[in-house]
């Protein structure tokens, strides 16, 4: 009996930046930057780190209600950066333009307009991660959508749109499908994968995403859009581990128009996107863009094991998540991307776009950029190490971060185990406080239960005990006088009362440096309890 899927592992690696939105940011509120380092956390972190005096002070900033309001308390946890980062929940290296903009924005006005201040945004845009361990996701949705692309592109085969036709119904179209639940890639599945690096790279940097005109006017400065970026960062080699399964062709009573098998699929990505890669190569070297490193590196690549693979389709080349470019999510023969006029003018749509985002380290970098969302998958019966130990050596800046990276992760372990400890000691102080509150409340249940004159014995026994202030300062100090009154009433009671009385007032003289025989007063009171 056939199985009913043909199931194929792929291991993921990046090579360059990659974003997998999320539609979360990390707000100025809940992070703090310190040596290179975005350092995040969560509103119980907050409370731990400020405690209850940082918290009254952000609330009584927020009362104000302000325009200041924000920036002050921004200020605030700024202020509290050593306190907060062994707290932090992860750590995310930051680009050095970054943690610049960070240093000079944090708390202050960005600009006025039309007479109302307006602050600096310092939002950075999250990639899709595990909440429980911050750990990045490849979403199954994220790979199909880029097979998807890539499949319809050959079914297309470079041809126009049927007049009046749009996108839903062409895909329809070419997939032979007309409701959603009839669409032939529901028998195409690809599996999620959390973030694992063989060698534990730390995943998170973030970058400016910039734009830059395809063909750079050097006249002109660069342009001043831009967003910052959580990625997962370039050359992390296999972290990301996942199926693909393709239904038995036995099976299929449905279209067949999806990929069947393994090598079609791979032929026809590689068929798309590796163009796509050469063609962008070409135009940002000829605008001198590239990062070097990053460039040589893939040109060993290309030059090498990998470059036969993709045209052997032994490997796949994928071009995921944001900032990608329009090119590589639209078909051939049918792209019309609209381009917004200057201003007065209309749009235009055209086939390329005039600009390409790209990554960046600082904002006015014109050199030493990165593109977004090349990735490599390769198949777990066909692994190409050659590739990987270029991966590797690609990597080594990112290894050599490994250290910083642990001594973070150390410092926040211990964060823990403290505030562990310091958890368990309240835990124990607090019982042992409730012990000590129920044995004196049964110890005073007992004690009102006896004689008066027991009552009154106990009552200055305490007195005594927990006299501090009155200690050898005679009998005319506040204790001297509660002796007086206690020997008074004790010289009322029957034998058996008055002669522990008469110890408790002789150690009373001894606490208070008094010499009751040598005392014409201590003398006098020590009478009333009936010694010669």
């Amino acid at each position: 009996m056939p199985r009913p899927f043909v199931t194929h592992q792929c291991l993921l690696s990046t090579l360059s930046p990659l974003h997998l939105g999320c539609g979360q940011d990390y707000q100025p509120t809940g992070y703090v930057m310190r040596d290179g380092y975005l350092h995040a956390f969560g509103e119980q972190q907050l409370a731990q780190g400020l405690g209850s005096q940082g918290i009254k002070r952000i609330l009584d900033i927020i009362e104000r209600g302000d325009d200041s309001a924000l920036r002050g308390v921004q200020n605030e946890i700024h202020k509290q950066a050593d306190k907060l980062v062994p707290l932090a929940s992860h750590s995310v290296w930051a680009a050095p333009g970054v943690c610049d903009l960070y240093q000079k924005r944090v708390g202050q006005v960005a600009q006025r307009e039309e007479r109302r201040s307006t602050h600096n945004k310092l939002e950075i845009q999250r990639t899709f991660a595990n909440p429980h361990d911050q750990r990045p996701v490849l979403t199954g949705s994220a790979v199909k959508g880029a097979i998807r692309t890539a499949w319809l592109d050959y079914l297309n085969n470079s041809q126009r749109l049927e007049r009046g036709e749009k996108s839903k119904e062409l895909q329809q179209r070419l997939l032979q499908s007309g409701r959603v639940e009839e669409d032939p890639f529901y028998l195409l599945k690809v599996s999620d994968a959390s973030y694992v690096h063989p060698d534990k790279l730390m995943p998170g940097e973030i970058w400016f995403a910039v734009s830059r005109k395809r063909q750079p006017k050097p006249d002109r400065s660069p342009a001043s859009v831009y967003a910052m970026l959580e990625c997962i960062g370039s050359w992390r080699s296999r972290c990301f581990d996942f199926d693909i399964r393709f239904l038995d062709d036995s099976l299929r009573t449905t279209s067949k128009r999806v990929p069947r098998s393994r090598d079609q699929l791979v032929n026809v990505c590689n068929r798309y996107y590796l163009p796509k890669l050469m063609r962008e190569l070409k135009q940002l070297i000829e605008a001198d863009y590239l990062d070097n490193a990053w460039l040589k590196a893939v040109n060993e690549l290309l030059a090498g094991e990998l470059g036969e693979s993709l045209k052997t389709d032994r490997a796949m080349l994928l071009r995921l998540g944001k900032h990608s470019g329009a090119e590589d999510k639209t078909l051939n023969g049918v792209r019309s991307i609209k381009i917004l006029g200057g201003k007065g003018n209309p749009p235009s749509d055209r086939a390329e776009t005039t600009e390409v985002r790209l990554a960046a380290g600082n904002l006015k970098d014109q050199h030493q950029l990165l593109p977004f969302g090349w990735v490599l998958v390769e198949f777990s019966d066909q692994l190409l190490e050659e590739s990987q130990g270029v991966i590797r050596g690609a990597a080594e800046p990112i290894y050599q971060r490994q250290q910083q990276e642990q001594a973070w992760i150390v410092l926040r372990e211990q964060a823990r185990e403290s505030l562990l400890h310091e958890a368990k000691e309240q835990a124990r102080r607090k019982a042992d406080q409730q012990a000590a509150e129920a044995a004196e409340q049964r110890r005073a249940q007992e004690l009102a239960s006896q004689p008066l004159e027991v009552q009154i014995i106990e009552a200055f026994r305490v007195q005594l005990a927990t006299d501090v202030a009155s200690k050898g300062n005679g009998l005319g100090s506040a204790l001297g006088q509660a002796l007086r009154d206690f020997i008074e009433q004790a010289a009322q009671w029957s034998p058996q009362y008055r002669i522990t009385a008469k110890q408790l007032a002789n150690d009373a003289f001894s606490h208070l440096d008094v010499n009751r025989k040598k005392n014409a007063k201590a003398k006098d009171l020590w009478r009333i309890l009936g010694d010669e």
